[in-house]
């Protein structure tokens, strides 16, 4: 979670969170109808979290 807030924090953007002890769900919500790149390259880097071995 650590390294989530701190990505959070250099992007500016601040999803809603959920988490439980087999899962994390992330949740932006959009202002536009399309996704900027800025949103796209932070799902992205989260993804990256939770697709290491």
């Amino acid at each position: 979670m650590g390294e989530i807030e701190k990505l959070c924090k250099e992007r500016d953007i601040y999803p809603n969170i959920s988490f439980g002890k087999n899962f994390v769900s992330l949740s932006i919500f959009l202002d536009n109808k399309e996704i900027s790149d800025k949103e796209k390259d932070f799902s992205m880097d989260i993804d990256k979290f939770y697709l290491e071995d």
